[in-house]
């Protein structure tokens, strides 16, 4: 028994004799507020240890730690978006808690970036962004912290006033990238910087993919012109012939480059119409990337349009939903019996001895009828109109969100119609314009939608008549059916908006201009043909 005390009591001895583990490293914790209100936590914000490479971001609470750090002075740089970046140093005592806040100054509203997130694709390897100045003097940038698999030119320069200065972003060695790979670059600007983010997903090689639209050219008895497009889906260029089986066809380009994800349109003309006797059939053979795509042509024998001759029963009624006249009210004449409200406006002298809605350039101008009138997968909207001007001409507005859908504007003098509200918010810089003649003095323009084709092609396709003459063609691409997709636009809005300014923030910034409007027409089931256009032009003009 006395040798089991004196077994105990050593063991007792040696746990008291033994010295506590030393702490050897510290720690540090901070919190980055708004210089504004010490108390608004910033997230998201970007903290740098730079002595060691280490990074943190702060959550909704603003807060970050760096734990288990060797005694010593360390350099820590903050940077998180539309804030000044800043940096402080501290020293790290061992076995205590150091405590660094920040407070951040917002950045000068005169500097802004196109985006601040590049995401790259499985195949893609080269993406840019603009910086915008909207200062009244030229600011200095230079790129900093760009991570080594990257190049970003030109990584510095000076952006004059009211200037914009693009910036290309490349992955080095982008097929050798086999994991995904992450990083972040700062954009200094004047006295502003700016963190953008970059992830590159593992490369993974492709097949070239391209939509033709349409897939297939009905040239009427006495149209002379047609286009259609070509749309990349493939991250790289592709050349291209077109060949033509029938010799009446002229195909302009017949050759050249697609650009990356780009969109070409290509102008198909029937040489010497009016001796065309015979119905005519043939295709036309594009080969790109490899791939061979066809396109069919139809050209009906001449016949000349008698402008005289009377519009018919389908020609005017048939889907004619709404026809605003404007002979001193707002009402729709048809036996839909819509009625609309002029805000602002007034009814002036009209190109025909009647008279026309006058909406001057301020948002608060315009008119509005109870009804989206265009929201239908196929239709088409004509009307008469004096002056046009850069400027917001009309759009129908969403019943879900109150946003914009099927936008009409006029973009550096051309118009633009874009169908999809995802493309108004997000991409309406990248849609294409309408290539036609200056819209100076009265004249009648029409446009024709067409979404039946979606199921197969995917694809929005616009026409543009102007005097009753087909002059271009663009398209789309609305997203698939579904959540996001052009069941969210189609028979999805509530009324229809002529005139003001875009109204939505997140929206591009469309201002008013002034509009003279005679004679609104809406086919809200069906598109019109051209010579239907034509010869509604005929018996309208002067």
């Amino acid at each position: 028994m006395k040798k089991i005390l004196f077994l105990l009591l050593g063991v007792t001895l040696l746990t008291n004799c033994s010295k506590d583990e030393e702490v050897l490293t510290g720690n540090i914790s901070g919190f980055v507020s708004d210089y504004t209100n010490a108390n608004k936590a910033i997230a998201g914000a970007t903290i740098t240890l730079n002595n060691k490479g280490l990074t943190k971001t702060t959550g909704s609470d603003g807060r970050f730690e760096f734990n288990n750090l060797e005694p010593g002075t360390y350099t820590l740089s903050v940077q998180a978006n539309s804030f000044q970046p800043t940096s402080k140093q501290v020293t790290v005592y061992a076995g205590q808690n150091v405590t660094c806040d920040f407070q951040l100054e917002q950045t000068s509203a005169s500097v802004a970036l196109s985006t601040q997130n590049l995401v790259f694709g499985a195949n893609v390897d080269q993406l840019s962004f603009t910086i915008d100045n909207n200062d009244n003097r030229a600011l200095s940038y230079t790129l900093t912290n760009v991570p080594d698999f990257l190049e970003a030119s030109p990584n510095n320069g000076t952006i004059s006033a009211k200037g914009t200065q693009a910036v290309s972003v490349k992955v080095l060695n982008r097929t050798a990238i086999t994991t995904s790979r992450s990083g972040q670059m700062t954009v200094n600007v004047g006295n502003s910087a700016f963190v953008v983010s970059i992830s590159v997903e593992p490369y993974r090689d492709e097949a070239v993919s391209v939509d033709i639209n349409p897939q297939s050219l009905s040239f009427d008895k006495d149209t002379e012109q047609l286009t259609f497009t070509m749309t990349s889906n493939y991250s790289k260029e592709l050349d291209y012939t077109i060949t033509s089986n029938l010799d009446i066809l002229n195909v302009s380009p017949s050759s050249g480059t697609l650009g990356v994800r780009g969109t070409n349109q290509i102008s198909v003309t029937v040489n010497d119409r009016k001796n065309v006797t015979t119905n005519r059939t043939g295709s036309l053979t594009i080969t790109m990337g490899g791939n061979t795509y066809v396109v069919n042509v139809s050209v009906a024998k001449y016949e000349e349009s008698n402008p005289d001759e009377p519009i018919n029963q389908d020609d005017v009624v048939n889907g004619l939903y709404a026809y605003f006249t404007f002979e001193n009210h707002y009402n729709d004449i048809t036996e839909t019996g819509l009625s609309g409200t002029g805000i602002g406006t007034s009814f002036v002298d009209s190109y025909n001895g009647g008279k026309a809605l006058y909406i001057p350039a301020n948002s608060s101008s315009y008119l509005t009828i109870p009804d989206p009138l265009i929201d239908h997968r196929q239709m088409s909207i004509s009307f008469w109109v004096k002056d046009l001007y850069d400027g917001h001409v009309f759009h129908a507005v969403r019943s879900s969100d109150n946003g914009t859908s099927f936008l009409l504007a006029v973009e550096n003098g051309m118009l633009k119609f874009v169908a999809h509200g995802y493309n108004i918010r997000y991409s309406y810089s990248q849609r294409p314009t309408f290539t036609h003649n200056t819209l100076s003095g009265w004249h009648m323009v029409t446009i024709t939608s067409d979404l039946s084709n979606a199921i197969s092609y995917n694809t929005i396709t616009t026409r543009l008549y102007v005097d009753g003459v087909y002059v271009d063609m663009v398209s789309e691409n609305p997203g698939t059916e579904g959540s996001g997709g052009y069941s969210n636009n189609y028979n999805a809005c509530m009324k229809f908006i002529m005139g003001g300014a875009q109204p939505e923030s997140r929206d591009p910034n469309i201002p008013a201009t002034k509009l003279t409007i005679d004679n609104l027409r809406v086919y809200n089931n069906r598109q019109l043909s051209a010579d239907e256009v034509k010869r509604i032009y005929n018996i309208e003009k002067p």
